[in-house]
Order: C-alpha cells, then structure tokens, then sequence
C-alpha cells in the first residue's frame, strides 16, 4: 500500500487576522484634524489627489488602507521612489499583507516602477497583482497595464470554464521519469479527493522552472521515499497551468495509508503558511476547474472533497491560507448543484 507523502511538520501554528481598519474611541481635540482612514477599495485607494496631496497625506493613519492611499498620492505626485518604499513596508511586513492588500500594493508599485523607467519590474509586479486581484475592476486595469508595459503579454479574453483536460500539461511536458508499476497500486474506481500544498515555497510562473520542480519532486518520492512514481494525480502552479502527475489509472500516494484508496491527490506548488506565501488567483481558479471537473466526472460527493488536514488533523497541510479556499470552493459547488438540480442540495451535507 502506498505511504504518506512528504510534507513538512508543524505544530501549534495559529494565524491571526488583523482588522484593516482601526476604530477610534479617543477624544480628537477641536484644534486637530482626525486620521483619515480611506476603505480598502479600489475606488478610495485611487481616488483622484488633490494638488499636491499635502493636507490629506498629513491625516492619514498607518492602517493598510491608509499606507496604500498614501503610496497612490506620493506616486500621482511625481513622488515615485518615496511611494515605492511605503509600499515595500506593506509588502515585506511580516506577517505578510492580506491577498486584497498585497493585490493592491503590487498593482501600485508597478505604477511607480514604470515611471521610475524599469519596465521590467513593473511588468513583473502587474502579473503578480494580477493573479491576485479578485475585483473585476482591478483585473481589467491590470489587463491593461500589462499589455501596454509588453504588448507581447496582452492579454486575450478567454472562454468561461474551460475543460480541465485543456488546461492540463502531460507528463511529457516536466519530462517525467519511468514509473515502476510494481510499486503501484490500480486505482480501480474514484470515488473521493484531496488536497494538499507542496510545503515548498514556489512564486515561479516559468514554464520550465516549474517543470524542474516537479521533476524534481518524482525523483524524491521515487528515490527518497521508494514510492512507484510522483505522488499526486495533478499538480498546479502559481500561473494556474495544471500538470498531469501520477496516472488516473493507479492509486496516488499522498493522503496516507488507505486513505489513498479510490482518492485522486492534487497539489498546489506553495507553502500556504504564515512563513510562505498564498495561493494566487489562477491557481484557486483552476483548482476549482479541475475539482468541479472531477466532481462531475467521477460522482463525487462534496463530502468527500477534503484537504490533508481532514484525514490526519496533525499536519499543516495544505496550509492555513489555502484551507479557506477549498471550505468555499465546497460551498459554491454545492450551490452551483442544488441551483441545477434541487435535489441535489444533500450532496454538500
């Protein structure tokens, strides 16, 4: 029978959320002027300044909302290298910013870069925003920025849902290894999943770095571990491409034991933990392509949509800033089945 997969131990982590606004109960003397506390929206973050932006940098408080705001007014006052090290204190703060917060940030500092005559960096920081931004807006600016920084990388509208099987980079493509049949066990039927997060820190959107990665993670579970091949079905990067891993045909090797059994392993390359980074949005994207794919393929109740941490409560994986993604991905698919079918609300339950 197939053995737990490698991943990195943790105990006792806890992850505290900390409020982007702060609520003022102290007396403001008539004589002073409170904070200001813009929103953590677009439309405040970016609202058009006002002269030299002077009088309203000078109430704005330390929130993240307002050291954004700041950064926008510094920038759209020809302030570029001041704006980008505001913005840098929000981005290598640790614990690290917000998935909304550091969107913003990058989105921003990818301004200050291309005014500062580094297309590069600001090309890189429009991408990194991009996969993160959730605001269709913000998406839409991006989409922009990035095809006027690089015309090469416009980007083209794609069509909704596309098939997993379209977005999926065969084994062929990270030039995997044999795998040895003897050490595997057949799959026979599917009848659950399970997600997990690589505990390795991986930002790389490169085709080929990627491929390396994975290569590399066959030749650990094979070598290290004696296992028969890579231990998971899929594998998914931070520019959303889903890698064909272990064959559908034969049981994977991730979840532990005969937890393996009839269950397909899906990896997100990250480390989903306060010391790593969080998924990007094209990664959560095509995580629920392929599970709602999977899903209807195989017949697989919601119930048994799970995470490495719902079979063996000990470990991290996949990670605190990955679990709440897959807890939503469940609620909206079996909203999306009861809204087809409404019978089929009990899948979820």
């Amino acid at each position: 029978m197939s053995q737990t997969p490698y991943h990195r131990r943790a105990g006792g982590l806890g992850l505290v959320l900390a409020g982007l606004s702060i609520a003022s109960c102290i007396h403001v003397p008539a004589s002073q002027e409170p904070e200001s506390q813009p929103q953590l929206s677009l439309v405040d973050i970016t609202a058009p300044v006002r002269g030299s932006g002077e009088p309203e940098l000078s109430r704005l408080g330390t929130s993240s909302a307002a050291l954004l705001r700041k950064a926008w007014i510094l920038d759209q006052t020809a302030r570029s290298r001041k704006a980008t090290q505001v913005l840098n204190s929000i981005l290598y703060a640790r614990p690290g910013p917000a998935p909304t917060v550091e969107a913003l940030a990058y989105y921003i500092r990818s301004g200050t870069f291309a005014r500062q005559g580094d297309p590069e960096r600001a090309l890189e920081d429009a991408t990194l925003a991009r996969q993160l931004a959730v605001s269709p807006e913000l998406q839409r600016l991006l989409d922009e920025r990035l095809g006027s920084i690089n015309p090469s990388r416009r980007v083209v509208a794609k069509p909704a849902g596309p098939a997993p099987t379209a977005l999926t980079m065969p084994r062929q493509s990270w030039n995997a290894g044999r795998p040895n049949p003897r050490k595997l066990d057949p799959m026979v039927q599917v009848d659950r999943l399970t997600i997990h997060h690589s505990a390795t820190v991986s930002r790389s959107t490169n085709q080929t770095a990627v491929a390396t990665q994975i290569r590399g993670f066959q030749q650990f579970h094979m070598g290290d571990r004696g296992w028969g091949d890579i231990g998971y079905h899929y594998l998914i990067d931070p520019a959303g491409r889903i890698w064909e891993g272990r064959d559908m045909k034969y049981q994977g090797a991730h979840a532990g034991g005969d937890n393996n059994v009839h269950n397909v392993g899906i990896c997100l390359l990250g480390k989903f933990t306060a010391d790593g980074q969080r998924p990007s949005g094209q990664q959560i994207q095509a995580m629920e392509q392929l599970v709602a794919a999977l899903v209807g393929r195989y017949s697989i109740p919601l119930s048994d949509v799970k995470t490495h941490k719902e079979f063996i409560p000990q470990t991290v994986c996949p990670g605190p800033l990955l679990q709440p993604y897959v807890t939503q991905m469940r609620r909206n698919l079996a909203t999306l089945a009861a809204s087809q079918n409404p019978t089929a609300a009990a899948i979820g339950k």
